[in-house]
This record gives structure tokens, C-alpha cells and sequence, in this order.
């Protein structure tokens, strides 16, 4: 596989997408993976410059302080016959979110914090749709789903399903439009399981024959008495 430091929304000039979907999926143990999902209509020529573009790697992100570079991982679904979805994707540490490719490509002015129970994604106005001289892509869809666990301060989404937020960015609003998002991170509760509830019963049971016998040798020593 060929290592081609493309800008990964540089692609979709080179092959024509119109709509791109970026999704971000934050877990509880201080990971966020990203995807970018750029679908295609199923057709024989679609398919060739897909396999093309498999064939190259894509940076995700470069670290400076190790001066290594880190590449998405690529993957086709053909299940639709109508449409061909091609998604690269990358496992990040919260941490390090902030240096990923597309999100520098997409906002070049942005924060995105974990610390202090609290998750905040803040961006300007998105900069990926058109550059000076070309329309890039028409439409990106973004969107933010975090644990079930985590509880909305606020937010700005254009929609919001169950723990996902959603946010369109088009040519009519692309110069204004912006990412406001702040969550609190409550701890999930830890669920009991089936063997905590027997050995809780066992230890009750337990206590209670203890009890019984206790009783019992001390009737019976009085009564000796």
C-alpha cells in the first residue's frame, strides 16, 4: 500500500464526492474513534477509483514528539446496491483528537477538552467546503455520539438523536454554522451481577446460622446452669 500524504478532504476533489459524513464516537474509557464516511453510487467506474484510492494510505495524524505519522484505517461496504460507502477511521486518545488531519482541515479554529468530568467540543466556522478557487464538497454532516452516561449542559445541534448530535453544514450556512457542544461526564453505574447477589446471600445466610447457633449454646448453657 502506498503511503500518499494527501489531505484526506483533498479526495474528495480528486474523486467527485458531494456529501461526506464525519463522526465522531466517544467512549467511556478515554477514547474517541473518527470516521469519515464518504459515500458513492454503485457503479463499475465508482468502484475503480474507490479501489484506487484504497491502495493509498491516508494520514490520520502526525506526532511531532515522536516524528511518526499515523494512517487511517480503510474499509468498503458494498451491502447497498445502490450506494458504495468507503470510511476511513482512526481510534484516538482524548488527548490527541486535536491533531487529527480532518479536523485541522475542516476548523482551523477549535477546542476539544476532556478533563474535569466535563467533555467540550467548540469550533468556528467550518473552512473544508470550498477553498478559493473550487467548491470541495456540498454538504458535510457531523456528528458526536458520547456514552449513554454522559448528561447535555448544552448544545447547538441541528438535531439530536438519543446520544447523538448532529450538525449540517452546507453552502447556506458554512460561514456562520459552528459546533457548540458541552457534556457532563457522569460515572456509569456499576451493575450487579448474579454472582455479587449470591455471594451477598451467602454471606447473609451465613451470619444468620451463626446467629442461630449462638443462640442456641447459650439457651443451653443457662439452662445447665
Amino acid at each position: 500500500m502506498k503511503k500518499v500524504l494527501i489531505p484526506i478532504f483533498c479526495l474528495f476533489i480528486l474523486t467527485g464526492c458531494s456529501k461526506v459524513e464525519y463522526n465522531l464516537i466517544v467512549t467511556n474509557d478515554n477514547k474517541i474513534r473518527e470516521e469519515i464516511i464518504i459515500p458513492y453510487e454503485n457503479t463499475k467506474n465508482n468502484k475503480k477509483i474507490v479501489n484506487n484510492m484504497m491502495k493509498k494510505q491516508q494520514l490520520a495524524y502526525h506526532s511531532s514528539s515522536l516524528s511518526k505519522d499515523y494512517y487511517y484505517n480503510v474499509n468498503l461496504d458494498e451491502s447497498n446496491k445502490q450506494k458504495l460507502l468507503l470510511t476511513y477511521s482512526y481510534d484516538y486518545g482524548t488527548n490527541n483528537i486535536i491533531n487529527s488531519e480532518a479536523i485541522n482541515s475542516c476548523f482551523y479554529k477549535k477546542d476539544i477538552i476532556s478533563s474535569d468530568n466535563k467533555f467540550i467540543v467548540k469550533t468556528e466556522n467550518i473552512s473544508c467546503l470550498k477553498d478559493e478557487y473550487q467548491q470541495i464538497v456540498d454538504e458535510v454532516t457531523v456528528s458526536i455520539k458520547v456514552p449513554k452516561n454522559y448528561k447535555n449542559v448544552h448544545n447547538n445541534a441541528d438535531k439530536v438523536v438519543g446520544n447523538k448530535y448532529i450538525w449540517y453544514f452546507n453552502n447556506d450556512n458554512y460561514e456562520t454554522h459552528y459546533i457548540d457542544l458541552e457534556m457532563d461526564q457522569t460515572q456509569p453505574k456499576v451493575k450487579k451481577t448474579q454472582n455479587d447477589n449470591i455471594l451477598i446471600l451467602v454471606v447473609v445466610c451465613s451470619i444468620g446460622i451463626l446467629i442461630v447457633l449462638f443462640i442456641s449454646l447459650k439457651s443451653k448453657h443457662n439452662n445447665k446452669i
